[in-house]
């Protein structure tokens, strides 16, 4: 029986003033800018860079570690276990949104308080988890 590869990763809830949290939409869903660790690299490292290819972003203000998620998928028949540790981070600055279309990303977007419920009902459990259960209140 092929072994389950394991998949290390990392990405943000990013804030800005407003409240506004980012979100990318990839794949028919919405989701937080995250990304696989490259060698040599921590996961905060991996965060702010991931953050800032998918969606352009270079100003961000790392606050604290958040809990990490664990899921499983299928890819090329092959089964893997990504382990994502999360970051809240907050932005302040006025860069554009630039969504990395190489990677299937279509938007990248600041979702009102008030539009996350609905947005959250098009995205992953892990994301649901990560950003908790008080935000569907």
């Amino acid at each position: 029986m092929p072994q389950m590869i394991q998949v290390e990763a990392a990405g943000g809830v990013v804030t800005n003033p407003a409240g506004a949290v980012l979100f990318i939409f990839r794949n028919h869903h919405w989701d937080l800018p995250k990304g696989h660790v490259d060698p040599g690299e921590t996961h905060r490292e991996t965060a702010l860079r991931e953050i800032a290819e998918e969606t352009g972003l270079s100003k961000l203000i790392l606050l604290e570690q958040l809990p990490d998620t664990w899921h499983c998928y299928m890819l090329k028949g092959r089964w893997h276990l990504k382990h994502t540790c999360w970051f809240a981070m907050r932005y302040e600055g006025n860069e554009n949104l630039i969504p990395q279309r190489s990677e299937g990303i279509e938007k990248a977007e600041w979702i009102d308080p008030e539009r996350l419920p609905d947005v959250l009902q098009q995205c992953y459990r892990s994301v649901q988890e990560v950003l908790g259960s008080q935000i569907l209140t």
